[in-house]
Formats: C-alpha cells, sequence, structure tokens
C-alpha cells in the first residue's frame, strides 16, 4: 500500500460541530480508509475529568457521532477512531460516548463491532513507580512542572495516562471498526492507522497533529 487517506472531520468531536454536507463529500470524493478525531481537551482544566462530565454539549456529541457511524461506517465501512472519548478519556467518559454509540447503532438499525480501551491508572500504581524513584512532573503551570507527591495522589479523584499508537492499533487489529480510546496523545489518535499499515511512524504521528491543529491554522 503506497497511500492512505486519513479523515479528520473535526479538531475536537461534539466542539463546533461536523458540517455535514462538506462531510460528505469528502468521503466520495476522496474515499478515506479511516476516520479518526480527537473528542478531547487539556484546554478545559480538570474539573470535568474528575467529573466525569463531557465537557461539549451531549447533543453535540450524539450529532457528530451519528453523522459518522450512519455516513462512514455503516455505508461505506470505514473504520473509525476517538481518542480521549467524553472530552477528558476517563473510563467514564468512555462508558459515556459507548452509551452514545451504542443507543445510535439501535436507533439506526446498525451493527459494528466497536472496541473500548481505557486509561484509568491505580493511584497505587502511580505510588509504586514514585517510590522507585520515578520521576512524575504534574501537568505543568511553569515551564517544568513541579514534582507530584503521595499527598496530591491520595487527594486526587482520577487519573488517567496518555496511550499513544500502541493500544489503538491493538484493538484496529482485534477487529474493532469503531476505537474509543481514553486519554490518547491527539496526534497519536489519528496516525495510528497509518502506522499499522506501516508508514513512518514519525511521518504519521506529525501529520497527526497538523491534522488535529489544522482547524485553528490561517
Amino acid at each position: 500500500m503506497k497511500t492512505v487517506t486519513v479523515l479528520t472531520p473535526t479538531g475536537c468531536i461534539g466542539n463546533r460541530g461536523i458540517f455535514k454536507e462538506a462531510f460528505i463529500k469528502a468521503l466520495e470524493a476522496h474515499n478515506p480508509d479511516v476516520i479518526a478525531v480527537d473528542g478531547g481537551s487539556f484546554d478545559i482544566g480538570p474539573w470535568y475529568l474528575g467529573t466525569g462530565k463531557p465537557h461539549s454539549p451531549l447533543t453535540n456529541l450524539h450529532r457528530d457521532l451519528e453523522i459518522i457511524l450512519v455516513e462512514a461506517v455503516a455505508k461505506r465501512g470505514i473504520p473509525f477512531i476517538v481518542g480521549s472519548s467524553g472530552g477528558s478519556g476517563a473510563n467514564a467518559h468512555v462508558d459515556l460516548t459507548f452509551d452514545l454509540v451504542k443507543k445510535i447503532a439501535q436507533d439506526n438499525k446498525l451493527s459494528f463491532p466497536v472496541g473500548t480501551i481505557y486509561s484509568d491508572i491505580d493511584k497505587s500504581t502511580v505510588k509504586t513507580a514514585l517510590h522507585k524513584g520515578s520521576k512524575i512532573l504534574k501537568v505543568p503551570t511553569t515551564l517544568l512542572g513541579e514534582p507530584l507527591t503521595n499527598t496530591e495522589i491520595d487527594q486526587a479523584t482520577t487519573i488517567v495516562a496518555m496511550m499513544g499508537v500502541e493500544p489503538i492499533i491493538e484493538t484496529l487489529r482485534q477487529g474493532a471498526q469503531v476505537v474509543l480510546a481514553g486519554r490518547a496523545a491527539d496526534s497519536c489518535v489519528i496516525g495510528a492507522y497509518p502506522v499499522m499499515l506501516g508508514f513512518d511512524k514519525g511521518l504519521s504521528i506529525h501529520m497527526g497533529d497538523i491534522m488535529e491543529c489544522g482547524e485553528s491554522a490561517l
């Protein structure tokens, strides 16, 4: 395979909304191999992560998901990947997104295999790593961030690890046509499918970064 076509219909699913007519035209014109899109953001802060609430309105999420599931997955058999599902990618967010997908499938009489990837990490796992001497920095509010402490681990409601391409690739290889991933690097969500096909990893992930942020490019 010499080329692979990845379609990213929006910078963050459920946020600004997919332009349905343009999306269908892109499907018809380019016949993409995969639809891959980010579903979350760090910009919204920790509240959504801790509460398990989505940062985009459920109506918006439902609409965007339905467009992709009906027009791309069901009608054309195109795989679909979402990263940082539900806004922050915690287990609760993945489950929420999965529930939306199930409802859309039931309402539209669709059938496709779905794979979910969870990214929550037990506090004990983080503490063990800290005690073994791992240098764990908090999300930086300064240039370098500050070291994590046991007290802060105990106070945390939810801890997630950010995944790369590997769990997404494994889920696709296991037969999932729709992949709902927990917390994931935006660029890896979009670059995972090309990497699975053997394309250069650095180039694929760089492409993913450009495509995820491309809606903001002037």
